[in-house]
């Protein structure tokens, strides 16, 4: 299985998103759909390294890159998140380094 950018942004921005912390409001329907995107990452890393302590290594630097994001300046995360998926990929490559 090759490397799919566009599918892992996707899944990234969405997990990002969906934070509960990125809305007025917590309610349980966002954390819900946070879940979701980060299953869909996970499984998605699994089908991609073939093996699950491979993709657990990975899933896991993701999420703390995604924990170093969260800490930055809330400004810097939006315009991040603003930016076109053609344009942020170069970024998100590499702070994920995946």
């Amino acid at each position: 299985m090759s490397f799919d950018l566009n599918f892992f942004l996707r899944q990234l921005f969405a997990i990002l998103l969906f934070r509960p912390s990125a809305s007025d409001t917590t309610s349980e329907k966002i954390r819900q759909e946070q879940l979701t995107y980060v299953y869909l990452l996970k499984r998605y890393l699994e089908q991609k390294f073939n093996s699950y302590c491979t993709a657990r290594s990975h899933f896991i630097r993701i999420f703390d890159r995604l924990e170093e994001l969260h800490n930055m300046d809330h400004e810097i995360i939006q315009k991040l998140l603003q930016l076109e998926l053609s344009s942020a990929s170069k970024v998100i490559e590499k702070l994920c380094i995946c």
